[in-house]
């Protein structure tokens, strides 16, 4: 009973600290993330692994890799207040590729059995993305590590919005114009008017929470590097706030990964971790560098930082839909 209450609580604080995330798409994660984590403990599975979700036919889209990310944030803030762990999705990967495998699809007993064995994996977590006209269809399932046993299945139906489904969809290409008759003849045609530019996509620039206010800047790019500028402003008492390049990411519309090479705090720089004690009040400069990102990518799809507090925990933020200024 005490381990529910936490769970209980733990979904709360999502509605108190993050309001503006907990609508849309995130609300339904949130339901579906306090389902699996109630089962999990139930079950009393120690480590779990999210593997991609896929189609009915078993390939992997955008939105189906967005939302096993998103779904594998969620698992890892509850789990860390009950008692089980989320494999990194990256540290998986590693993982399935020293063993031969793959990330997504079928999960078959000898699967789960070398991840049980290679890093104590009791859970694995599968889905399948289904379109239904404005909406997506997912299923979801537990399964044994040990056998691909399915533990508990559940689903859910969330909008289909940019955010999910991302920015690579192809563009209609009008046909060629065909060539008139030589015996027809031609009427000259003023050429259509531009159609209207779309609105801007609303862009969530700042996330409060009951420690600090971190407010996006922005982010630019030349060539292959790309810097997000931030503001952090410590609101409570004053204490020592760390930030680390494995916590820190960002996600492009395609789903490529790049995680931080360096970090800022103030005067203090680091290649590994950045830390410094933060003034009540005071907004602090802060950045994040990255390299190897594509010269094509306009826009990050997700850019994800954890700031860890001392004395109080790890809080981590993220920004949606941020353009790259070149």
């Amino acid at each position: 009973m005490q381990k529910l209450f936490k769970i209980t609580i733990g979904l709360a604080v999502c509605f108190l600290i993050y309001p503006v995330l907990c609508l849309g798409y995130e609300k339904e994660l949130n339901k579906l993330a306090g389902s699996l984590t109630q089962k999990l403990v139930e079950g009393r599975k120690k480590k779990v692994a999210i593997v991609d979700f896929t189609d009915m036919e078993g390939h992997t889209t955008y939105a189906s890799r967005f939302l096993a990310e998103e779904l594998s944030v969620q698992l890892s803030n509850l789990g860390s207040r009950t008692e089980f762990e989320v494999v990194d999705r990256l540290r998986l990967k590693s993982l399935l590729k020293e063993q031969g495998l793959e990330a997504t699809g079928w999960v078959d007993p000898e699967m789960g059995k070398k991840l049980k064995k290679a890093a104590g994996i009791s859970a694995i977590i599968a889905g399948n993305l289904t379109p239904f006209g404005d909406s997506l269809h997912l299923s979801v399932k537990i399964l044994d590590a040990g056998n691909a046993k399915i533990l508990f299945a559940t689903s859910t139906d969330f909008p289909k919005s940019k955010i999910i489904m991302g920015d690579n969809t192809p563009e209609k290409k009008n046909p060629p114009a065909q060539n008139p008759p030589p015996s027809a003849s031609v009427t000259p045609v003023a050429p259509p008017k531009p159609a209207p530019a779309p609105p801007p996509v609303e862009i969530r620039q700042k996330v409060e929470t009951p420690e600090f206010v971190l407010e996006l800047q922005e982010c630019w790019a030349s060539g292959p590097n790309l810097t997000c500028s931030m503001l952090l402003t410590n609101v409570k008492e004053d204490k020592s706030y760390k930030l680390t390049t494995a916590d820190t990411r960002i996600i492009d519309p395609s789903g490529n990964e790049y995680r931080a090479q360096k970090l800022q705090l103030g005067t203090a720089e680091g290649w590994d971790t950045v830390q410094r004690p933060l003034v009540n009040g005071i907004a602090t400069k802060a950045s994040a560098n990255f390299t190897g990102v594509s010269p094509s990518v306009r826009t990050i799809a997700l850019f994800e930082i954890s700031c860890h507090l001392e004395g109080v925990g790890q809080y981590k933020a993220q920004f949606r839909a941020v353009p790259v200024t070149r």
